[in-house]
């Protein structure tokens, strides 16, 4: 497992490298709060609309929801990349502009504690299930350049607005499970560094200056939330509850937690005719403020049946208007985000078929964004994916996932984002970890 860790660590970190030389996002809305937040969903995930709270899989990872963890049956080491196009529209016809943008998204292991190859051989059926995971997952992403124009009889003003920046959330996960019941616990470490640069450049008068102003943000935080899943097995027709048809109820969330930035603030006049007339207005280094981010919940349903269908909706929020930042004041709103999905496998056992070993997924997704304040900001979309099989040595078998989200974000009066995001994820499995060997 560790050198298929590391061989896949050595393809990924070129690919990361690579990713980052490719144009950035441009995101005007991204320059409030700490940036763009990240979902968190991996590509089997967000191919189903981002269900998370009462989606769990004995293969795959759903960092979602810790309690998932319990559930697992084998060693899932999971990693993913995505490209983005953007095409960003404003109230005019004439204003419309494209930007690409991609990366690695993701990188997270976890395993069970306890073998099941071990329950199987030793023919036992315990009731408690532990498991385990850690992981490093992006946060938010700040990345837009804007130029604002203001006319006036006199004199004209042009504003440009830059930022870039991100914040990461390296975690470690636990859950304990006894028979249907699970509990998980998420505990990480915040940290990234965002940049805001505001440029004013005044003509048309007398002298021609500008102010610039510059921020500088160290954020860094301790980040934790928790889970809850619970399935209902129904009964097969020996009378027994069977895994094959099941109703699974998830919640997870977290309280308002604090974070802490680090910030150096440079704002100066600039005469480019009269240099001595240059002057340092603010100066400030290494001023440490506190924040907080705000608490969240989710709630979600999922039916399986005999594992064919997968069929789930979800609601969330996150109270937003909780927010605080004395380093970059802002006001935030609450948001919410719906969310249904549904995965067909046609035939998972199939020997002479592939094309029925796949898992076709689509979903939907509907949000408002925290940054609705002087008018309301939404999202609407749709996914599709799927998963294709690989069978590895000792014919244990992984995952290749494919995802596609179309999207519309904004709001036509101002500024709309249309986005269309290809990802591709990795699902290697595992099930020789904590294996008691016998020998005779």
């Amino acid at each position: 497992m560790f050198k298929r860790i590391f061989y896949i660590c050595t393809f990924f970190f070129p690919a990361m490298a690579l990713f980052s030389q490719q144009p950035q996002d441009n995101s005007p809305y991204s320059r409030y709060g700490l940036g763009e937040q990240d979902a968190g969903y991996m590509v089997h995930q967000n191919s189903l609309g981002g269900l998370s709270a009462a989606n769990y899989h004995p293969l795959f990872l759903n960092v979602g929801n810790p309690a998932s963890y319990a559930f697992l049956r084998a060693t899932a080491f999971e990693s993913g990349l995505y490209a983005k196009y953007t095409q960003l529209k404003s109230a005019s016809e004439d204003g419309k502009t494209d930007a690409w943008a991609g990366n690695m998204t993701y990188l997270a292991l976890g395993f069970p504690l306890k073998n099941p190859i071990n329950e199987a051989r030793e023919r036992k059926r315990f009731d408690w299930h532990t498991g385990m995971g850690l992981g490093l997952q992006p946060y938010s992403k700040m990345d837009y350049n804007v130029l604002s124009i203001s006319n006036q009889p006199e004199d004209t003003t042009y504003n440009y607005f830059v930022g870039a920046g991100s914040t990461n959330l390296l975690y470690w996960a636990g859950a304990l499970r006894y028979k249907d019941l699970a509990l998980g616990l998420k505990a990480g470490y915040l940290f990234g560094q965002l940049e805001y640069t505001r440029t004013v450049i005044f003509q048309g008068i007398g002298l021609a200056y500008s102010n610039d102003f510059s921020d500088d943000l160290t954020v860094t935080g301790v980040y934790w939330d928790a889970g809850l899943m619970y399935r209902h097995r129904f009964k097969d027709e020996k009378g027994e509850k069977s895994t094959d048809r099941m109703v699974i109820f998830g919640l997870s969330g977290k309280p308002a937690t604090n974070f802490y930035t680090t910030s150096t603030k440079v704002y100066r006049t600039v005469n480019s005719q009269a240099p001595s007339l240059s002057d340092t207005v603010l100066y400030q280094q290494n001023l440490r403020e506190k924040g907080k981010l705000p608490a969240r919940f989710a709630l979600g349903l999922m039916f399986i049946d005999k594992n064919k269908w997968r069929i789930g909706a979800e609601y969330s929020m996150q109270m937003w208007s909780q927010y605080e930042n004395p380093a970059k004041p802002e006001q935030l709103s609450d948001a919410y985000r719906i969310s249904i999905g549904a995965e067909y496998v046609p035939d998972y056992a199939s020997y002479n078929n592939y094309f029925k070993r796949i898992r076709y997924r689509a979903g939907f997704f509907h949000r408002k964004d925290p940054r609705s304040i002087t008018t309301t900001l939404t999202e609407t979309g749709i996914t599709l994916g799927a998963a294709f099989p690989i069978i590895l040595a000792r014919q244990q078998t992984s995952f290749i996932h494919f995802g596609l989200q179309a999207s519309r974000f904004g709001n036509p009066t101002q500024l709309q984002e249309t986005r269309l995001k290809l990802s591709v994820g990795f699902t290697l499995n595992d099930n020789t970890w904590f294996y008691k060997r016998k020998f005779e």
